[in-house]
């Protein structure tokens, strides 16, 4: 990283000092209508402007840079693109002539203006990332065009096609399988006795679990059932049960498990969950009357997630172990007067 070439940004410090396009707005400006897509390279011209005529008044002293049109376009040279990797030859049908997009909103933060800029620079020499985790409106509206290489997605000239767009995002199952396996080191904590504080569960865990899920879940409708089923494998070996939670974050791991037509795998996964679950609501139940209502949000979790598992087996077929969750999820709902099962349970 430290041999690597600066970022290619265009503002120069001036332009991006404190104080300065803190926001950039989205406006028609004395009524100019801006037809079609405009380059952002151009764009990001106009916004350094600081004279008044490239600025919009929002009040008696207080003038704000803006945007002429929201309609954004990033050309793409196919060529390059395909050389350098960003997109393999498999999908070189697929590439559009230029990323054509909409920002939401009603103006852009000075960070996003600053990943504009970056776009518009970059002309496809270095891949572009975002972080898996950020929040959704981080991506500026360029989801279509993000595909899940692990605990990142990276921008390519690609668009969802209609089963993609179902799913979170494309999944590149080919490079996120080898990062999976092959590439991500895990700090430790599949290491018996490693210690994870909550932060660390509550993110890099649920994060881990997450993407394994999903993973596999594509893999097994690519019909790669074997590569599904190591990934998820790993998946557990990474997170183990000495370390990390028995949660509903192994939820989407037992369901892909069933989809990959590993029914011992999953049943026993299955086993695990139900078992936490229904000890979760005794435990629970065991605090006092004055205490339980605190705990509401984590009764509904346990008694849905108990239902969605007798539900996964009776839809894969299990048919001992659905008649031995029914009897035991009829009997805690009796014994404790739970509300009404609403997925798979009957009574």
């Amino acid at each position: 990283a430290y041999d690597s070439d600066p970022v290619p940004f265009s503002f120069t410090k001036w332009q991006y000092r404190q104080g300065t396009r803190e926001a950039v707005l989205f406006s028609n400006y004395q009524n100019k209508k801006v037809e079609g897509f405009i380059n952002v390279k151009d764009l990001i011209e106009f916004v350094k402007h600081d004279d008044y005529e490239h600025k919009v008044q929002v009040s008696k002293e207080t003038w704000y840079n803006f945007f002429p049109t929201k309609n954004m376009s990033i050309p793409v040279d196919s060529a390059t693109v395909i050389n350098n990797g960003t997109v393999p030859k498999s999908l070189a049908n697929r590439i559009v002539k230029s990323i054509d997009w909409t920002p939401t909103g009603n103006y852009l933060q000075k960070n996003d203006v600053m990943i504009l800029d970056l776009l518009a620079q970059n002309n496809w020499k270095r891949p572009i990332y975002f972080a898996a985790t950020a929040p959704a409106d981080s991506y500026l509206n360029l989801a279509p065009y993000l595909q899940l290489e692990g605990f990142a997605y990276r921008l390519v000239p690609v668009k969802q096609n209609e089963q993609e767009s179902q799913q979170e995002t494309r999944v590149a199952t080919d490079i996120m399988y080898d990062n999976y396996m092959n590439k991500f080191v895990w700090g430790n904590m599949e290491k018996k006795g490693t210690y994870l504080d909550n932060v660390f569960l509550t993110s890099c865990v649920i994060n881990t679990r997450q993407r394994a899920g999903t993973l596999a879940s594509v893999l097994v409708e690519e019909g790669k059932k074997d590569k599904a089923i190591k990934v998820l494998d790993r998946c557990l070996e990474v997170t183990p049960f000495e370390n990390c939670p028995v949660d509903a974050t192994l939820y989407s791991i037992t369901l892909a498990y069933y989809q990959a037509g590993a029914n011992d795998k999953a049943n026993a996964l299955s086993k695990t969950l139900f078992e936490n679950y229904e000890n979760n609501i005794r435990y629970i139940y065991s605090l006092g009357r004055e205490k339980i209502a605190s705990y509401g949000s984590d009764m509904k979790q346990a008694q849905g997630i108990m239902e969605q598992l007798l539900s996964f087996a009776n839809f894969f077929k299990q048919d001992a172990l659905a008649k031995e969750y029914e009897a035991r999820y009829i009997k805690i709902v009796q014994e404790y007067n739970l509300p009404t099962p609403q997925r798979g349970a009957r009574q």
